[in-house]
């Protein structure tokens, strides 16, 4: 058995072209990887090496500056002769299509601070997202001098009723 599955690339070479290797052809297992950065895939029922089934986990990145045409690479290379060549198979591959789709609770709302009567807010992504909801549209709000308007117009609205209670 002389394949060897090489760098960045899905080539499996071999002796020959014709020699390829099964890694895996079920789907064994889907794993999340913590905070939604990417998934596990586990793949079982591979080709057979030491009388075992090969298998194979392929580990999906976010990385949402990732190029989506690159495929996987190896996280170790394996060679003929490797004592370790029948050991499962694991691949990286960072690609955005590994993110999880964005939700409002992904952005954060930013408010600016108060300029003749208004202020914009704006949403900013706060965590590792694409596609999904986009992100909110900017708007303008009334903010400082209507608030304070109000206040008054409250506050002597009170001084008036207990003045008539008073009385």
């Amino acid at each position: 058995d002389e394949a060897r599955f090489v760098g960045r690339t899905t080539q499996c070479v071999g002796t020959s072209s014709d020699q390829v290797l099964n890694l895996g052809s079920a789907l064994e297992a889907i794993e999340p990887l913590g905070n939604g950065s990417g998934l596990v895939l586990h793949y079982t029922g591979g080709s057979m090496c030491g009388g075992q089934p090969r298998e194979s986990f392929v580990t999906l990145k976010c990385d949402i500056e990732g190029d989506a045409t690159l495929g996987p690479h190896a996280l170790k290379e394996i060679q003929a002769g490797d004592s370790s060549r029948c050991a499962p198979v694991r691949l990286e591959w960072q690609t955005p299509h590994a993110c999880p789709l964005c939700s409002l609770a992904d952005y954060a709302m930013a408010v600016s601070d108060c300029s003749g009567g208004t202020r914009a807010v704006t949403y900013i992504k706060r965590s590792l997202c694409m596609g999904g909801l986009p992100v909110p549209s900017s708007t303008t709000e009334i903010c400082g001098s209507g608030i304070a308007i109000g206040v008054w117009v409250v506050g002597g609205l009170m001084i008036v009723c207990l003045c008539c209670y008073a009385f």
